[in-house]
């Protein structure tokens, strides 16, 4: 990919994620990489600065979750999205599982990376967990107009996975 298609699917992303949360929904951003992840911190910074200047905000606009930061600090920045005062979180494959209330846009920044995928069981995979995110905070009706199903289909569909899983899984003593 040029540089300029980078700077492009950059910009094209940070203005996304900001008219979400502006709407009052979650983003989730999942970068392959640090330095992807240092140039998607860089203008989602740029945009808070800008929209703080504009309007008086004083909330924290987004935070980057990597192994890098150490317990303390992810845990500190894991609290604060789970408290909602984040709406935005940007971070490499473990940034999928960030607990954004009402998430409203999920982002996998080059999703043929093999960097997005877990070589540790239970290998989850990045693209897979953002879109199983995306059906869970859908209503009934939602899932059944996004899918173009009907309502009685999500409810069967959801009733014999939920059966097959209760199968699959060992019983308790």
């Amino acid at each position: 990919m040029s540089k300029y298609h980078r700077l492009w699917a950059v910009a094209a992303a940070i203005a996304l994620a900001a008219t979400t949360a502006a709407a009052g929904r979650g983003v989730v951003i999942v970068v392959p990489d640090a330095r992807d992840l240092a140039r998607v911190d860089a203008a989602l910074t740029a945009v808070n600065q800008a929209a703080n200047q504009t309007v008086n905000q004083g909330a924290e606009g987004h935070v980057c979750l990597t192994a890098d930061l150490g317990p303390a600090e992810r845990y500190r920045r894991w609290l604060a999205v789970l408290r909602g005062t984040v709406r935005v979180v940007a971070g490499t494959r473990a940034a999928m599982f960030a607990p954004v209330r009402q998430l409203g846009l999920v982002v996998l920044w080059d999703d043929g990376d093999d960097l997005h995928a877990e070589p540790r069981a239970p290998y989850p995979n990045a693209r897979e967990v953002l879109a199983l995110r995306y059906y869970l905070d859908l209503s009934v009706a939602d899932t059944a107009a996004t899918l173009r199903i009907s309502e009685g289909a999500v409810r069967s569909t959801a009733s014999r996975g939920l059966d097959a899983l209760a199968r699959a899984l060992p019983k308790e003593p």
